[in-house]
């Protein structure tokens, strides 16, 4: 199953995972949190445009972080979890669940001062 304490949204290819059996759907916060708790890996689907906490929230409650390669032209701050599968390939992710890919997490970006930098950086560089 993936689930996400909000609905989807229309540019996830939702369609892509349902093809593989995987049911998509939005969960309240607690029964969010225990599924997170008790699963091997939460696979990501965000294509940018987030610091994916979700990703960091699964990894603190024992799931191990999976998540896609950046999208050309979105600002995926998602540079932290490496490595990444490629979102058009799901049986990707699979692949590293059942390969027990290892996943390195560069924890810098959880600093809020680091992240702010980096934040305002992006937003400069884009408006010159």
């Amino acid at each position: 199953m993936i689930t996400s304490p909000v609905e989807p949204q229309i540019h996830y290819p939702v369609s892509l995972w349902r093809d593989l059996g995987i049911e998509v759907g939005k969960l309240p916060q607690q029964e969010y949190y225990r599924l997170l708790s008790k699963a091997k890996a939460a696979i990501s689907v965000t294509i940018g445009g987030s610091l994916t906490l979700a990703l960091y929230e699964a990894y603190l409650l024992g799931a191990k972080p999976i998540i896609p390669m950046d999208v050309n032209g979105r600002p995926p701050f998602t540079e932290m979890y490496e490595p990444r599968y490629d979102i058009l390939n799901p049986r990707e992710a699979l692949r590293m669940i059942d390969d027990n890919t290892e996943i390195h997490i560069d924890k810098k970006w959880f600093d809020y001062r680091r992240y702010v930098e980096i934040l305002l950086d992006t937003i400069d560089s884009y408006c010159k």
